[in-house]
């Protein structure tokens, strides 16, 4: 009985640098990993930036909304104010004072 053989391994033609075809197999995988290793840089630099933007939009929203809450306190005192100018009496003693105005001594009622 024979025994089988061993296939014999072919060896390449200048010693440690493989042949050819496993070279270009080689430069493609690395030429792929450079290309990934790029594409996650750059998709992480992106989400940095998209970060950062979030941040400075909710920032100047605070502003705003502060700025909000400070002009609706003033449109408030205003308002508190407007009321207290249209008040009756108020109304009776600047005019009485400042503009020397005065109730009629005779009242004449006409009718229609």
């Amino acid at each position: 009985m024979r025994r089988a053989r061993k296939p014999r391994r072919r060896r390449p033609a200048h010693p440690g640098r493989g042949s050819a075809k496993a070279r270009r197999g080689t430069g493609r995988r690395l030429g792929l990993t450079v290309v990934l290793f790029l594409a996650a840089v750059v998709s992480a630099l992106q989400a940095v930036m998209a970060t950062h933007q979030v941040r400075e939009s909710h920032g100047r929203l605070e502003e705003t909304r502060n700025h909000q809450d400070l002009l609706l306190a003033e449109h408030s005192r205003l308002l508190l104010e407007r009321g207290a100018l249209a008040a009756y009496h108020h109304v009776e003693r600047v005019a009485a004072a400042e503009l020397n105005m005065r109730f009629p001594d005779d009242v004449e009622r006409i009718l229609p």
